[in-house]
């Protein structure tokens, strides 16, 4: 039997406004299994299963701060799954920005590439990786 919430703890206004968070935590759910490929994986590794949960939330984080960015000052409200939706066109690009501000990261990306190269081997070298997929140029300075 579910327990009651006190009326004299948890008034009605504090539950509304915790049962729209938990609306806005669905949402944000649907929109990294609907536009991040978050439905099903390749992978019974815990670990790359982890890994893919993150990078999609993160992908969702960064649309969504952008999508406030780009509403912030116009008054207008904005719809996150349109923005989802037109994703593809800017997220290249934020990948080869990000790349080339790698570049200027040389003391601190020199040990933890060396890391990955000797522990991250891939273990189907055919498969193409992210970024042949996007076309954008790893950093190889430091390799």
């Amino acid at each position: 039997m579910p327990h009651a919430l006190c009326p004299h703890r948890f008034a009605p206004g504090i539950v509304a406004s915790l049962y729209r968070l938990r609306w806005q935590i669905e949402l944000f759910f649907k929109e990294c299994k609907s536009f991040t490929g978050l439905k099903k994986f390749s992978t019974k590794d815990p670990h790359i299963v982890e890994g893919l949960v993150w990078a999609s939330m993160l992908a969702v984080l960064i649309r969504r701060f952008l999508l406030h960015s780009a509403f912030r000052k116009t008054g207008e409200h904005s719809a996150p799954f349109i923005s989802a939706s037109l994703s593809w066109t800017f997220f290249r690009d934020l990948g080869r920005v990000a790349v080339a501000r790698f570049h200027n990261l040389g003391t601190t990306l020199e040990p933890i590439l060396l890391l990955l190269r000797t522990t991250a081997k891939r273990t189907n070298p055919q498969r193409p990786d992210t970024f042949t997929i996007l076309c954008i140029d790893p950093v190889t300075r430091y390799a």
